[in-house]
This record gives C-alpha cells, structure tokens and sequence, in this order.
C-alpha cells in the first residue's frame, strides 16, 4: 500500500499521541492508589521506554522522507564538479 506524504505523517502523528497516551495512562495509574504507588524506577523505566520508542518512530518518518528524495538533479549537477581533472 503507497500512503502520500501527508498520510504517512497522519500516520505518524495517531502513533506519537498513542504512544504519550499510553505513557500518561501508566504514570496515572501507577499514581492513583498511595499504597501501591510506582517507584521512580518505573517511572524511569516508563519515560525511557516512550523515548526509545518515540526514536525509532521519529527515525523510520525520516528514513521515509529521506526515500523520497528525487537526487537526481543534484547528481546532475555535481558530476561535472566531481570529475577528476587531467
């Protein structure tokens, strides 16, 4: 399936607001009841588990936008420059 752009960064975006949905969601509810409060370990645990996660979401986004990229004039352009000078 070929998404646009725009859908790909629609896409993007519902999994980034999951992602701190979800992460909320844990930090609420390990923090709703004193007598079974998380520890800052876990908090630790949560907050490096949405950055790794929001890391390699935000690296597959550029990983797309980057294939997307038409160098060929760029390529055209610089191989004149590059060429070996006798």
């Amino acid at each position: 399936m070929t998404y646009s752009g725009d859908d790909e960064l629609d896409i993007c975006k519902q999994q980034l607001l999951h992602l701190v949905d979800n992460f909320r969601e844990k930090i609420r509810y390990g923090t709703s009841n004193p007598n079974s409060f998380i520890t800052i370990s876990e908090i630790e645990r949560f907050w490096s588990e949405l950055r790794g996660n929001t890391d390699a979401l935000y690296t597959d986004m550029l990983n797309e936008m980057m294939a997307e990229i038409d160098e060929s004039e760029i390529l055209r352009k610089k191989k004149p420059n590059t060429e070996k000078k006798a």
